[in-house]
């Protein structure tokens, strides 16, 4: 779940800087922010209200049915991106790996 959450934390502020106008790159930010506060707040009372209502296997189902609707609804609405949109900024794990302050 750590490591998980590490890449859609990174994965979601990535996506909403490249497609956020520059003047409103910080209120977006805020925004998602935001949001993840209200949904940690809520996701447990909606997981509790699923289980009483439907058992067990409730929450796990509306889970991965909203995260396949997410998945989804990504690939259609974001935007492409070609790799030679940001010239010298590559996207590679060995180039990442040689910063010391990774390790750091």
């Amino acid at each position: 779940q750590g490591s998980a959450a590490a890449c859609t934390e990174t994965a979601a502020g990535s996506i909403i800087l490249r497609a956020a106008p520059d003047e409103a790159a910080g209120s977006a930010l805020g925004v998602v922010e935001a949001l993840r506060g209200v949904g940690s707040l809520l996701g447990p009372l909606l997981g509790g209200f699923l289980y009483d209502t439907g058992g067990f296997a409730l929450p796990f189902q509306v889970a991965g049915g909203t995260a396949a609707l997410i998945g989804v609804g990504g690939f259609a609405l974001l935007p492409r991106s070609s790799a030679g949109e940001a010239p010298g900024r590559s996207a590679s794990i060995a180039r990442l790996l040689r910063i010391p302050a990774v390790f750091a």
